[in-house]
């Protein structure tokens, strides 16, 4: 139920950046939102971007005509989108516009998710759906930090890649069995949990894995 319209374009607004769109990164809320599925008013689809300033408002110092950036654009799917000027980044250089269109909701989930917790190199953190972009990204990030990392996924090749990256306890994610496999290997349980999981007795099974004083972040 797609199709390709022409808008009028418009000069931005003097706190914002009229932005040429070389990449969109497509997140599931995108695909509900086509699909008519969203549960409300999800606006026009695409919000993730990278692309090129084209034009900035009078109120914007930083983010010159030319500079290439990456961030939360609402309505970017088409060739231009402008945006206020707080929702963008520089992108680096060592990005490809399409890596950046990739990167903005996943890290900026796993950040929130895990902000002003402590862990370090002795903490055991569960990770569910790791084979998600959320998930791959929170894998990275905690194993950047030392943190052991447990995992669930849904299909055998999923778990036979996260084990290809060096997670050696991988569960199912249609199953509580993660549980006695934490409980059996991490005497002190789990530090922390991210869950995105709602088939039954998940949460509970899940909340049973953590430490005294650990901490639970439900997505969704």
């Amino acid at each position: 139920n797609m199709q390709q319209v022409a808008l009028a374009e418009s000069g931005p607004l003097s706190d914002s950046v009229l932005l040429r769109v070389v990449a969109v990164g497509i997140n599931f809320r995108d695909v509900l939102n086509v699909l008519g599925t969203y549960p409300g008013d999800a606006g026009p689809p695409g919000s993730d971007c990278a692309g090129i300033v084209s034009a900035s408002g009078s109120l914007v110092k930083h983010l010159a005509v030319g500079t290439s950036v990456l961030g939360q654009v609402p309505g970017c799917l088409g060739s231009h989108a402008a945006c206020p000027w707080y929702t963008l980044e520089v992108k680096p250089g060592c990005l490809s516009f399409y890596d950046a269109a990739s990167l903005v909701t996943t890290f900026a989930t796993v950040d929130a998710s895990y902000h002003g917790i402590p862990l370090c190199n002795t903490s055991v953190c569960l990770v569910h759906a790791a084979a998600g972009g959320v998930g791959l990204t929170a894998v990275s990030a905690l194993r950047g930090l030392g943190v052991r990392v447990c995992t669930t996924a849904g299909s055998l090749p999923k778990r036979g890649f996260l084990r290809s990256l060096g997670i050696l306890h991988c569960a199912s994610s249609r199953s509580l069995q993660f549980a006695s496999i934490i409980a059996h290997h991490h005497d002190h349980g789990c530090a922390h949990v991210l869950n995105s999981l709602t088939s039954p007795g998940m949460v509970h099974a899940s909340a049973s894995t953590l430490q005294q004083g650990g901490s639970f972040v439900e997505l969704g």
